[in-house]
Formats: C-alpha cells, structure tokens, sequence
C-alpha cells in the first residue's frame, strides 16, 4: 500500500532513532554539574535538544497519522465497509496535505 512505503520512505531518510540516541546523549550532558560553567555553550546544548524533541515529536506523530489511516483503511476492506470511504479519503489528503508543507520547509532546511 502506498502509505506504507512512503511512510517508511520518510522515516528512512529522518532516521529519528539516530536523533534520540543525539537527544539522550545531549540530555545525559546537561545534567553533568559543570553544564552551566559555559553559558553560551549551555544554550546552544538546550537549543539543540528542543529542536531534535520537536522533530522527533513532529515525525512520529506523522508516522502515527499513516499507521492508523492504514489500519482504519485494512479494516475497511476487510469489513467491506464503505461508508468509511469519504473520512478515509479526507484523512489522506489531509495527512498529504501535511507531508507536502513538511517536505517544503525541509528542502528550505527550516526543520
């Protein structure tokens, strides 16, 4: 099915479980006692932790979007139930809608 292949396409090329191993180790530092000696140093630490929760955050939601509308459309063939068909197409387009907007502030590296 389409969606999971795009879904694995995504999370493939993020490779999230890359940033949380960055984000523990980031976090295992900032509880060191000298973390603050260095303020700018220690702001730039937090910074970056904020940025890799939020991007971890943003891509498992997404992920968590496809995986449901995939198990929501399985169950829907399964089931040979139709009336699913018009909120399965929304949630697809939206969820499109949504990879779209990501994919252009990555290629402007906002993300």
């Amino acid at each position: 099915m389409k969606l999971t292949s795009a879904s694995t396409i995504w999370w493939s090329v993020f490779d999230i479980t890359s940033k949380e191993t960055r984000l523990s180790e980031l976090e295992k530092e900032s509880l060191s006692t000298s973390f603050w000696d260095d303020p700018n140093v220690a702001q730039a630490i937090m910074q970056e932790i904020s940025r890799i929760r939020e991007t971890i955050t943003l891509w498992k939601g997404i992920e968590k979007e496809a995986t449901d509308l995939r198990d929501l459309i399985d169950l829907s063939i399964i089931e040979n139930d139709e009336s699913l068909d018009e909120s399965i197409s929304k949630d697809i387009i939206e969820l499109e809608r949504k990879l779209k907007q990501l994919e252009f502030q990555l290629a402007l590296s906002l993300i």
